[in-house]
């Protein structure tokens, strides 16, 4: 379908910050009793925009410094990896001769993005099967050797239990995560297997920070098109890239050049560079086909289920940080899609309830949500790189969602495609014990 795509980004956070011997706090720079002032969902900058440049365009640099003057442009950064292009102020009045200009090919609003908490124990990697890869020895050093890059709030660099070997800083925020929610997604992924601690599902894969939320879990559309470039310029070492974050809009069936999407494009063009992307499917309890980057058929997209006791079955408890909800069940929150859509083809479940996962401060703490949820998929998906270093990003996913299709029964939970009468669609659980 080609309409004019409005993006509108919000992230999903579920996370009671519990620490591994202190009580529940909040999170860093919040009160506790009064309210914080958040962005207004969908809320534009400005005056700001993201220029996209054609493929014929001069580089980035160039090009941004012969439109400056001429349409009296403030430029705030440049892209040329995801996409050739550079954010900037706009003047009122100039915003259609930019677009007119022969150079570009589209101009994308600036927009926030930002943290938005839902709310914060059983075993999700013994649950998929993690314990059982091939890949998985001792504390992983050595043998997961694919990289996985979390595009987030940061990660805790000193964290006994993560393997960080790099990043980028695209908030000027600095290094570390002042926020928690990045290093709880890098955990999910790829915690060491020690005697402490979490596993990850990948564990002591190399872990790149890419930071393009700031400490309070802000950011813009500019922020975020740099961490996907840094993905793509770095793309010898990183091989699998996790989006904790979604939002409004949709897929035009044309990696954003017919609606204007940026971020649709930039993550395209990364594909195209080998980095397999793997996205959390939304916290709203609707159709997946309204967020992006969910929506984005080029994505693995990671719906939530419940598991509170390691093993299928659903005779587990409920969980006491989320007592609603049901053992082995989809997650009431979880975005969704529906069966026969087109999103069905690139979508996943993984366990997203209270799972306990790493925490700045050598900490841990209970997360609920796709967000959550995505980093264990991420996880498999290094898993499978680590012994398929060529596969495409295309066959990553193919292969993923085949052998979750071909789990016996009992792997699954109520929700999944297996499930009589059902029109939602959630995928099938991933499973991770065969890479």
């Amino acid at each position: 379908m080609r309409r004019t795509i409005l993006l509108v980004f919000w992230m999903f956070l579920a996370v009671i910050l519990i620490g591994e011997m202190a009580p529940a706090q909040t999170l860093p720079g919040e009160t506790p009793g009064e309210p914080q002032a958040q962005p207004v969902e969908g809320q534009i900058i400005p005056g700001e925009y993201i220029v996209v440049l054609k493929e014929d365009a001069p580089a980035s640099a160039r090009a941004a410094n012969e439109l400056a003057p001429r349409y009296g442009l403030d430029i705030q950064r440049t892209y040329q990896s995801a996409l050739k292009g550079f954010a900037a102020r706009i003047p009122a009045g100039r915003l259609e001769a930019v677009k007119a200009d022969p150079r570009v090919l589209f101009v994308s609003q600036n927009r926030v993005f930002h943290v938005v908490s839902h709310r914060q124990v059983a075993d999700p990697v013994e649950r998929i099967g993690g314990r059982e890869s091939s890949a998985r020895s001792g504390n992983g050093a050595g043998r997961v050797r694919a990289g996985v890059a979390v595009l987030d709030t940061g990660i805790d660099p000193r964290h006994r239990d993560l393997n960080v070997a790099g990043g980028v800083d695209c908030t000027s925020s600095g290094n570390d995560d002042g926020n928690g929610h990045g290093t709880l997604v890098a955990g999910m992924a790829a915690a060491r297997d020690n005697h402490f601690g979490v596993v990850g599902a990948a564990p002591g894969a190399s872990l790149y920070a890419v930071k393009v939320l700031n400490d309070r879990g802000n950011g813009t559309l500019a922020s975020i098109l740099c961490g996907v470039g840094w993905v793509t310029a770095n793309s010898e070492k990183v091989d699998v890239a996790n989006m904790s974050l979604t939002g409004s809009g949709f897929d035009d069936g044309e990696c954003g050049r017919e609606g204007g999407d940026a971020l649709h494009f930039a993550i395209c063009n990364s594909v195209e560079e080998g980095v397999t992307y793997v996205a959390a499917a939304g916290n709203s309890s609707e159709n997946l086909k309204n967020s992006t980057p969910a929506a984005y058929d080029e994505v693995l997209t990671v719906t939530a289920m419940t598991d509170t006791d390691s093993d299928p079955g659903g005779d587990g408890p409920r969980p006491a940080c989320e007592p609603y909800e049901r053992d082995d069940t989809q997650a009431y929150f979880s975005n969704f899609t529906t069966v026969g859509s087109d999103d069905a083809p690139h979508t996943i479940a993984a366990p997203g309830v209270c799972n306990r996962s790493t925490y700045p401060g050598n900490s841990y703490a209970l997360s609920t949500g796709t967000s959550i949820a995505s980093p264990l998929v991420a996880g498999t998906a290094a898993l499978y790189k680590t012994s398929h270093p060529n596969a495409t990003p295309a066959r990553v996913i193919e292969r993923i969602r085949t052998q979750a299709r071909q789990e016996p029964a009992r792997h699954g939970f109520d929700g999944d495609p297996r499930s009589p009468l059902r029109s939602r669609y959630y995928g099938y659980l991933v499973y991770a014990g065969d890479f």
